[in-house]
Formats: structure tokens, sequence, C-alpha cells
């Protein structure tokens, strides 16, 4: 890439992008990044899915770049912060012209931000001292609501850890501090370790980045080393996934009796087999249609591949013996093979297991996340009683989660649920005007107790986008209840009065209609089956004549017949009816009518 240093970028459209919003579309812009660093931000495309750039750049490059990956977020004017949609990368070896998938992913996983140390070995021998001096940072990731972090330093080493001061309300903290720590022969192997986190107060901090230094190179070092670090992520916990973990478990549960192999072996080789036959073996043996080269490989390296992609399925057939009688030229490697078989089935054992050493619970918890959870996370929260006047300052931070039947909430995330609210009683999920508590992003969740008294639940979110989900998770998980609200206030009862409508009464019906039906739409709703039983019946109707002349000339037959005729009787029976019921409609409003006339 050293000699060429410009690259062409045009970013033109995109489409069938997720819904962010509670209108049922986003507002997306793009960002491209160089090797992680933000160059490029598109202008903001309003109210759609399927967004037009059409923009042009000419980027010019540095020796050491990589790759380029595009951001593609959504955008919303009262919050800090934007949603993020999705993302890509592409490898520019020649060029790309095209569509290029986008990944949805967790903002939270992702890092940004230098930091600047100084770090050296004083001393020699026995007496040998780790100095690490934490200078100062910038560009890191904001996580409060103000648009900023409260950062801090926590540095370990050798079984010892310190931390810097917290600095208020800053992506660009200075600390100034030094730290030692005495290191001998053992503490070589292990690192040193510099996080970077946000300081919260209530809930607990957020990881903003971290940076890893081997202390035996350290050692060997001229001088000290004094530089900008990049911020990297932590490593994940579980690097399997779990759904794929729970397919390889249960392919390895096999109890069938095999001819070919013992029953002890079964449950490895159904897996074995499976990774080196459908993909170890066919990357080494065609590299291009996995897109790890970019031509095909001549004769005599394919022929050495496809050797190696032998031996490899050995492996995986765990079984030595057979090879080394049907291939000869495997003999002299039946030791190493046989030391592949041990480390494969030490890795099936891994792969299959869900226990983790770090934490013990969390297989309960991923269960319980699985099976009951829909929603959660930390929230403002203020709990009225028949719509009695609010404290001045009324809202407390609490966890709330939201079950299969009911809504809890509690101080922290682990700790026991102080109250809890039945779905089934639930009468209406809305919005609260702005005026109301100076913030436009609060909602409502409107209750009845067991003596019939009616209870006010006020929830305030971060952002625009939190509410929105949160409304439409709640909405979605009273989509059975009965007697539910048909009239609501977006406003207060303070002062004696409300402070939507002015209205003195406190049982008023409301002054705004509720919106049960407004939701996000998610991939994983279930389908309408009335609305769906609709589309089709019109689909049918519209295109019935030419099906008619089609099927009437294309499909002779003795039997063919019946069953094209007892298809349009079907087909007119159910014209019929939808008409009769038309006009039974039609004739009920009419009457309705004359009614209010009279």
């Amino acid at each position: 890439m050293a000699k060429r240093s410009t690259l062409f970028i045009r970013i033109v459209e995109g489409k069938n992008l997720p819904v962010k919003d509670i209108s049922g579309s986003s507002d997306p812009y793009c960002i491209v990044r160089i090797d992680s660093e933000a160059i490029i931000r598109t202008a903001t495309i309003w109210k759609t899915l399927s967004p037009f750039w059409g923009e042009e750049y000419n980027v010019h490059l540095p020796p050491s770049f990589h790759t380029v990956s595009f951001h593609v977020l959504d955008e919303d004017s009262l919050r800090w912060h934007c949603c993020l949609l999705g993302y890509g990368n592409a490898y520019v070896s020649v060029g790309v012209d095209g569509w290029v998938n986008l990944t949805e992913i967790d903002p939270d996983e992702e890092v940004q931000g230098e930091i600047h140390l100084q770090i050296s070995v004083l001393g020699k021998g026995d007496a040998r001292i780790l100095r690490c001096h934490v200078l100062e940072a910038r560009d890191l990731a904001r996580k409060d609501r103000n648009g900023a972090s409260d950062p801090f330093v926590r540095v370990r080493c050798n079984g010892k850890t310190h931390e810097t001061a917290v600095v208020k309300k800053s992506c660009y903290p200075r600390w100034n501090e030094s730290f030692e720590f005495e290191i001998d022969e053992a503490a070589g192997e292990m690192p040193l370790s510099v996080e970077v986190w946000d300081w919260d107060l209530v809930s607990k901090n957020d990881f903003l980045g971290r940076v890893l230094f081997s202390i035996n190179k350290l050692q060997f070092a001229i001088q000290q080393e004094d530089a900008w670090f990049r911020l990297g992520p932590d490593k994940p916990k579980h690097s399997q996934p779990q759904p794929e973990r729970a397919v390889f478990m249960s392919m390895s549960e096999t109890q069938s009796p095999c001819i070919l192999y013992p029953l002890q072996k079964v449950k490895f080789i159904a897996v074995t087999s499976f990774l080196c036959l459908r993909f170890i073996s066919p990357a080494i043996m065609s590299p291009k249609l996995f897109h790890l080269r970019e031509k095909h490989a001549d004769a005599r390296t394919s022929r050495t591949l496809l050797l190696l992609a032998k031996a490899i399925q050995t492996i995986g057939n765990l079984d030595t013996l057979a090879c080394c009688s049907k291939e000869p030229w495997m003999v002299p490697l039946q030791p190493t093979i046989q030391q592949g078989i041990d480390h494969l089935k030490d890795f099936i054992t891994q792969l299959v297991s869900f226990e983790d050493r770090e934490d013990p619970g969390r297989q309960a918890q991923v269960g319980l996340q699985c099976g009951s959870m829909e929603k959660e996370g930390f929230l403002l929260l203020h709990r009225t009683k028949d719509k009695c006047m609010l404290m001045a300052s009324p809202f407390r931070k609490y966890y709330v989660t939201l079950g299969k039947d009911t809504l809890s909430y509690a101080k922290t995330q682990h700790s026991k649920k102080s109250s809890f609210i039945a779905l089934p009683k639930i009468k209406a999920v809305e919005k609260v005007e702005e005026k109301s508590f100076g913030s436009a992003n609060v909602m409502q969740i409107i209750s009845s107790e067991e003596n019939g008294q009616m209870e006010t639940l006020y929830l305030d979110c971060k952002s625009v986008n939190e509410l929105n989900q949160w409304l439409s998770a709640l909405r979605k998980a009273c989509i059975h209840n009965t007697d539910t609200m048909s009239s609501y206030h977006p406003g207060i009862y303070k002062g004696d009065k409300w402070s939507c409508c002015h209205q003195k009464d406190k049982a008023d019906a409301g002054c705004d209609k509720t919106r049960h039906g407004v939701t996000l739409q998610e991939w994983y709703d279930p389908l309408d089956p009335d609305l769906e039983s609709q589309l089709i019946f019109r689909h049918l109707i519209g295109v019935k004549q030419v099906m008619r002349s089609q099927l009437g000339s294309s499909l002779p037959g003795p039997a063919k017949p019946d069953e094209i005729g007892r298809f349009f009787s079907v087909l007119q029976e159910l014209q019929e009816t939808h008409a009769s019921v038309d006009e039974v409609e039609r004739s009920r409003e009419k009457s309705l009518l004359l009614e209010l006339q009279t």
C-alpha cells in the first residue's frame, strides 16, 4: 500500500436498514473509518430505511493502512450519541464496487481513544522496580448523559492494583500520576495491564479500554517506553457463541452405536468430522472459495494442500491405523497425528461444555434471559398512586426488568426486586409531554391495584431511541390485555388540575387517545393471521381472471378441471361471504348515522 497513497470512496446508498424510531423508520448517516479512525461523515437522510447519499471522497492513506470500515448510524437531535445500525469492513486490494453487508453490533463492545504512558524498569538483579507514569488520554468514549465521561485509570501488575483520581466530565483527561511495582523473575511472565474506566456513582463502572504490556520485553528495552497507545477491547469471556455451542453439544450427545467406531468415539466424531469435512478441509483445498487467496493455487501447491487436508481429516476421524494402511506416506506422521487427536479431543470437550469458570452462575443467568427476559436496563423512576402531587425531585435510579408476566425494578441488577407490576393489570403505556418534567423522554405506565385504585409509574429514559424501545416492548407485552384505557392524560395532575387540559377532576377520562398498537417493527414479531389472510384474499381476487384463463388452457386432463373448479368455487364463496359482511357493516353504519342525526 506504500505505492498507492490515495483511495477513492463513493458512498452510494443503503437498503433494508433496521427500524430505530417509533415512526417506523430511521435517520441514517454513514461514517467511514480508516483503521478505526473516523475520516468521513455523510449527510443525514431523514425518515427512510433506504437512504441515498451519492457522495464521493478522495482519501490520502498512511503506509500502514489495512482496512476500511463503514458504520451506519441513526441520528437523533435529542440525544448525545446515536444508535448504531450496523457496520461493514472492506479489505481493499484492487477495488470494491458493490453492496457491503452490514452487521448489527452492540455499541458498548467498541472502544476508542488513546492513552499517553511512560513505562520503564529501574534497577538490576532482584531489586527491580517497574514504573508506570500515567500522563493523559484523548478521544475516550462518551458513556454519560452529559456527553462525556468520568475516567480513571486502573494499573495492575504482579498481583497489585493502583488507581488514579477520577477526572469529571472529560473525554481528554490529564492525570500525571506515577505508580511503582516490585518485580521478580516470576513476575516476568505476568503482563502489565493499564485499564481506563468511566466512574459511576450508582451503577457499575463502564469499561473504556485497556493496554497490555509484556514485562519481559520491557526489561530488555534500551530506554523507557514513552508514547501514545491505542486502547483495545477487553477479552471476551465466551469465544464461542452460546447457540453454536448448544448445536455442537447436541451433536456430541448422540447415543446411536456405529459399526465403524466404538460408542466412546461417536460423540467426538459427530463434531470433529463435521468441522473438518465441511469447513477446515475445504478451506485448505480451495482457499479462494473462502476468500483466503485471490487466485487458485497451481497444480503442485494444490497437491500439497490436498495431502494436508487428508492429514487434517484423519485427525478429525480420530483413527491413525486406518489411515496408515491406506496411505503409506502417513506412517512417519503417526506420532504427530496422534498428538493432534488428543488436542482435538480436549478442544471438543471445552467447546460443548457450558460451564464458565469465571462465573459459575452464568448458565442459569443465560437460561433466565433466554426464557423469561424481554428487556432490562437502568432508568429513572417515580411511582405515584392515584395521580398524587409530585415532589420537587421525584425520580430515582432503578434497574428495571421486563419479564414475560411482570415488570419489576430494584436498586441494582443483582439485588432483590423491590416491587412488581403484573402485566395484565397495565391499562396504558404512553408518553408524557415535555413540559411536565422538563424532559421529552418520559413515559407513564398506568395500572390498577387490587382495590381498583389507579397507579402511575413514570420512567425517564436517557434518549428518544431508548424511550421508543421501552414503549414498544411494553405495548407488545400487554397486547392481549382486555381492560385497557381508550384515553389518557399526557400531562400530570399538579396544583388541583391536569397540566395538559386543565381539568380539575382527577378521575377525568383523559384528553388524548391511547396508542396501544404503535410499536417498533422487529424481525421476530409474530405475523397477524387475520391481516395475512386478508392480504392473500385480496391478491387472489385481483388475479382471479388471469388464473382462470391460464389454468383453463395450460392444465388439461380429466382430474384437473375438478380441482380447478373446486378452487374457484371456494374463492367465489369467500368473495360472496366478504360481500355480505361488507353489506351488514354498511347497513349498521347507516343506521348509526340516522340515529345521530335524529
